[in-house]
């Protein structure tokens, strides 16, 4: 995004609470089209004001409209979050959004188990947006699958077909779902390991109903936007190093007893780590060195170590 005229990075002005500005941003024409999202990026509030349900879809559309079953698909968006609160239930603070063991419960576009409608046969596309803060959310819908055909606004050379989906924060997942026979049917959190338990729960209900539709799955997905980086075109490797020094007890700590590096390295705003100004192609290992899932997406972003490329 570019940070001149009526663009905005986020480094620009921060908004009052009474204040506000327009905000123009030019798409190039070479972008991939897909699924994307905003949410505020005020360090130090960030947090709060996300689980507060400040998140949104940005939708670039034409990814798809070279296969015929997904482009005769509704469209649903769901933008799923964890809405954490205090004894008072409010949001004041991050205090409040840190302890794992705070009330919560888990959202869908702000809703509490909102209705979904479909009808037997029918094919529809959701495009899913996890704008939650913290949490892995394993996603399930019963007696249904979920057919993957895009991650973070890309879409995949292949349908992967799955039962269930694993997103991080930040992430989105662009999949097709054909209703089964009439009924209602729970879209859930279900269990998962991050180190921690994942949270788990009711998301959505589907509701299957009225005259049948019959709608066909795609067999294929063509060609991705973006050809495949081949091995010969790798010029360097870098293993990056995830690692976090953890309290004693975690659940009942405070955030600030935890501390996270790239490296060995924590963040450093004044710090260029990495100058990446050559036209190469680097291959990144990751490494982990704690029992955490440290997924690079979403909320943690990459700042641990500044990049500039």
């Amino acid at each position: 995004m570019s940070a001149r005229a009526a663009s905005r990075t986020i480094f620009s002005d921060r908004w009052s609470p009474d204040g506000g500005y327009d905000i123009e941003i030019a798409i190039p024409a070479d972008h991939p089209r897909g699924t994307y999202w905003y949410h505020p990026h005020h360090h130090g509030s960030a947090d709060v004001q996300m689980t507060s349900g400040m998140a949104g879809a940005l939708i670039v559309e034409g990814d798809f409209d070279d296969v015929p079953e997904i482009a005769a698909a509704g469209e649903r968006l769901l933008i799923l979050n964890e809405v954490l609160f205090d004894y008072r239930g409010t949001i004041e603070n991050y205090d409040t959004v840190w302890p794992e063991a705070v009330p919560r419960f888990l959202s869908v576009n702000g809703q509490r188990e909102p209705v979904i409608r479909m009808r037997p046969g029918e094919v529809q596309r959701w495009r899913i947006v996890h704008a939650g803060h913290e949490d892995n959310l394993r996603i399930a819908l019963e007696a249904h699958g979920l057919q993957v055909v895009a991650y973070d606004g890309i879409r995949k050379p292949q349908i992967d077909r799955a039962d269930s989906l694993l997103m991080a924060p930040g992430q989105r997942a662009d999949v097709l779902v054909q209703a089964g026979a009439a009924g209602s049917y729970a879209l859930r959190a279900v269990a998962n390991d991050q180190g921690y338990p994942s949270p788990v729960g009711p998301l959505a209900r589907v509701v299957v109903e009225g005259e049948p539709l019959p709608m066909r799955l795609p067999s294929a997905l063509g060609r991705p936007p973006l050809a495949t980086i081949g091995d010969g075109e790798v010029t360097n490797r870098r293993r990056i190093t995830l690692s976090v020094e953890e309290p004693e007890f975690p659940p009942a700590a405070n955030y600030e007893e935890f501390a996270y590096f790239i490296c060995g390295r924590r963040f450093d705003n004044e710090t260029c780590d990495e100058d990446l100004t050559s036209p190469s192609q680097s291959s990144l290992i990751r490494d982990r060195l704690s029992r955490r899932d440290h997924r690079m997406s979403g909320q943690r972003h990459a700042a641990a170590n500044v990049i500039r490329a």
